[in-house]
């Protein structure tokens, strides 16, 4: 005690007091400090008394301690006045910094405090955690005191926080007290602003009325009526922050609920530009950023142009180059509920942001230019396309691939060959060379047509650059659905992708001999969501073992359900980005083999579960419905409509017809047909291969006067028979019937056409029909 009460008295002397708070715990009592004595569990019966006396005569010590270091500094005070009188006073430069040794002294007392503190709360978790048999041995004393030091830390917490909540409680009293007196004359934005112009100078804050009726009593559509009557009174960056406060607070539970959160977004949407059309009183209200991206992202579709005139209204300092973009490229998308595309008025917002010398050369304005001109062209409007090509020689933008590549696009679309390949060629003459998208156009439109050669010249053509992954994905799916060899599409996949994904779901093949190096291995992609899917179905095509299949998915079940490893979690969301193509895929290669219609259904029975990441959908129910037909299965494929309805999925043309094939293949024409009228009463409208199953049951039934009447329906809604219904006609027996049928007359009477007068094709039978078919797979 002596040795620290000199070296203490000494540093004061020195002039160094800002190392007295280091040395005030060794001062005060030597064992409180870190590291310094403690009481030993010797002491015996009395040891609490003697460790009170010691404490009273340490408390003696101390204060002798301390009156000597007050005199000693009263003594040597006096000179340093009086030289201070006599010198200059020199103003000390002030120091933002501190030095390297007061950094470290610091830090030494947070040690210092931490490991106090860590002593106290362990003597207290000994002393309250622990069971005590008989009494409490005499070393619990040696604990008791850091326990009690703990406890009052605690507490002291604990009236802070107290005190803390008293005048939060204060605080919103008062807040309260402001929107009771503000909504006393009425609930009308008209008398929110008559009550707050009446108010005392002072007494409204309308920052902690808004974040108390948003944040604290989530009254959302009371705040917008306040927000709306104190529009003309508060500040500008008030309300823009109170906006963005109550439209996020708003949308935030709506995000997780998929498209009836959308729909309800949507409606809060206009609901927040109703208020900034009233709110706004031909000032700005300094909206924020944020909040205008968001509105750009959520109003409903028909409404886009109006809030980005609004906006220019309300905010003018705030529109920007890339919000301009935003509400662009949201117009040129096709509504999800209608399909239907606001491109015109994407145009006028192009010539808008021109008019305000927007930067055109960049390459997010050329996007959606070209975006807006691809929507022209498809629909088919020649005048504003013309407009928007004289616009995009205005701003400096070339005419080139692009444009002739959407020209291209429309007629492979409509599966114009002729057009097409005239388009094509005219943009060779025009000395532009075809990109990665003109092979890509004319391979999927050469895949379409079932064109094989074609596509391989195509394919010839775009290899002699860096083919697209696009171009790639479609020359995989093409080589699936020729039913090539899955050896065949995995060395084609190897030669652009890494095959590390394959490698975990287990259907990666060896190389053939070809190894370009690890190196090489490491330089190539990763494949994408749609590259995996066609490389799964061009497996689960060919191989018919139930256990490989199961095995997929078992896998597949493993990474979307039991992420344990960073590293899957790229796969993970690869599938989730799939969705359920493929369920769907693995479904499909399980029913085809013998043996796997239990397996489908417990794929379907695992989408129909809560905790799912991947629903059911139509396709589901229908490849179910498929394979229980196949099976024989009716009366189990008829009740899966009223599944179907529950989940308010309602069976498309795809489910119906593969009913209607179930009982025609089946011999079961009555009801083929009850289940054909069915769909026709649900307002689903047949397609050819719906006709194509409910005319050979007739034909096969040999009642040539349904098939005809049937046949005449058809074309009348405007169906055009394929091949093969026109072979299937061709099997009628009894012709004067069929045409009476065609023509529309009794089944008794004769027919109305002459002898020649209807020209019945040349039709292939069905064995002549298979043997071209296998001819040309052959080839």
């Amino acid at each position: 005690m002596s040795i620290c009460l000199s070296c203490r008295s000494s540093l004061v002397l020195r002039g160094q007091p800002a190392v007295l708070p280091f040395l005030a715990p060794a001062v005060y009592t030597a064992h409180w400090a870190p590291g310094g004595r403690r009481f030993s569990s010797e002491f015996g019966s009395d040891g609490w008394r003697s460790r009170t006396a010691t404490r009273k005569m340490e408390g003696r010590i101390t204060r002798r301690a301390v009156e000597e270091i007050r005199k000693d500094l009263e003594a040597q005070e006096q000179p340093a006045v009086e030289a201070k009188k006599e010198e200059p006073v020199v103003r000390k430069e002030r120091r933002y910094h501190f030095d390297g040794d007061e950094i470290a002294a610091a830090v030494r007392n947070l040690e210092a405090v931490k490991a106090r503190i860590t002593v106290e709360r362990t003597g207290l978790e000994n002393l309250t955690k622990r069971t005590w048999t008989r009494r409490r041995p005499e070393y619990a004393l040696v604990i008791l005191e850091d326990a009690v030091r703990a406890v009052e830390r605690e507490s002291r917490q604990v009236e802070g926080q107290v005190k803390m909540l008293d005048v939060d409680r204060g605080r919103l009293r008062d807040v309260r007290r402001q929107i009771r007196w503000l909504l006393d004359t009425g609930l009308t934005p008209a008398a929110v602003a008559e009550q707050f112009r009446s108010a005392p100078k002072g007494f409204l804050d309308n920052a902690a009325i808004f974040a108390y009726l948003i944040l604290h009593k989530r009254l959302f559509r009371l705040s917008m009526m306040v927000m709306d009557g104190l529009s003309k009174t508060t500040p500008p960056r008030d309300f823009g922050s109170a906006f963005l406060m109550l439209f996020k607070e708003t949308m935030a539970p709506y995000e997780e609920l998929g498209e009836l959160g959308r729909l309800r977004k949507r409606i809060w949407a206009v609901k927040f530009m109703k208020l900034l059309s009233t709110a706004w009183h031909g000032k700005s209200l300094d909206l924020p950023r944020q909040v205008m991206y968001m509105l750009a992202g959520e109003v409903p579709h028909e409404q886009i142009l109006e809030t980005y005139q609004m906006l220019q209204k309300v905010a003018p300092d705030k529109m920007n180059f890339n919000l301009g973009l935003r509400f662009v490229l949201r117009l040129c998308q096709p509504d999800s509920q209608t399909g239907v595309s606001r491109w015109q008025e994407a145009f006028e917002i192009l010539l808008d942001m021109e008019a305000k010398e927007y930067p055109f050369g960049r390459f997010e304005m050329k996007h959606a230019v070209l975006r807006t001109l691809d929507e022209c062209i498809q629909a088919g409007n020649e005048e504003y396309t013309k407009r928007i090509m004289e616009f995009m020689v205005k701003v400096g933008m070339e005419v080139g691939t692009a444009v002739h590549n959407m020209v291209i696009n429309v007629a492979a679309k409509e599966g114009d060959m002729k057009t097409m390949l005239k388009h094509f060629f005219a943009m060779i003459d025009s000395g532009f060379a075809p990109n990665q998208r003109t092979h890509l156009i004319l391979h999927h439109f050469y895949k379409v047509q079932r064109k094989h050669e074609d596509c391989h010249r195509v394919l010839v053509n775009a290899s002699q650059g860096k083919m697209s992954k696009y171009l790639i994905t479609d020359m995989l799916h093409n080589m699936v659905l020729n039913e090539r060899p899955y050896a065949d599409v995995y060395k084609e996949f190897w030669r652009h992708y890494d095959p590390e994904y394959l490698q975990r779901f287990g259907i990666a093949l060896a190389r053939g001999g070809a190894d370009d190096g690890s190196e090489a291995l490491r330089r190539k992609p990763q494949p994408d969501d749609k590259v995996v899917a066609v490389m799964l179905m061009s497996f689960c095509q060919h191989e018919h073992n139930v256990a490989h299949i199961w095995r997929l998915y078992e896998i597949y079940r493993t990474f979307l359900y039991t992420q344990r490893r960073l590293l899957e979690t790229p796969i993970r969301e690869l599938l989730i980005k799939n969705g359920a193509y493929i369920p769907h895929i693995l479904m499909m290669g399980l029913g085809k083999c013998r043996g796997g219609l239990p397996f489908v259904a417990r794929i379907v029975e695992d989408m129909h579960r809560k905790t799912s990441k991947v629903r059911c959908d139509v396709f589901t129910w229908s490849i179910l419905v498929k394979f229980l037909t196949l099976a024989g299965r009716m009366d189990a494929a008829k009740r899966v409509l009223p599944l179907m309805q529950e989940q308010a999925l309602d069976p498309n043309v795809v489910t119906w017809t593969t009913l209607v094939k179930g009982h025609v293949r089946r011999r079961e024409t009555p009801e083929a047909e009850f289940v054909f009228s069915q769909m026709l009463g649900a307002g689903v409208d047949p397609n050819v291969q719906s006709w194509n199953s409910l005319l050979r049951a007739y034909v096969g039934d040999g009642n040539d006067w349904k098939a005809g009447a049937a046949f005449r329906e058809m074309l009348d809604m405007g169906i055009e028979p394929d091949h093969h219904l026109l072979n299937i006609v061709a099997g009628v027996k009894d012709r004067v019937k069929f045409e009476a049928g065609l023509a529309g007359e009794s089944e008794q009477s004769e027919s109305m056409f002459e002898d020649g007068e209807v020209h019945w094709p040349e039709l292939q039978s069905a064995e002549d029909f298979e043997a071209e078919q296998r001819r040309r797979k052959g080839t």
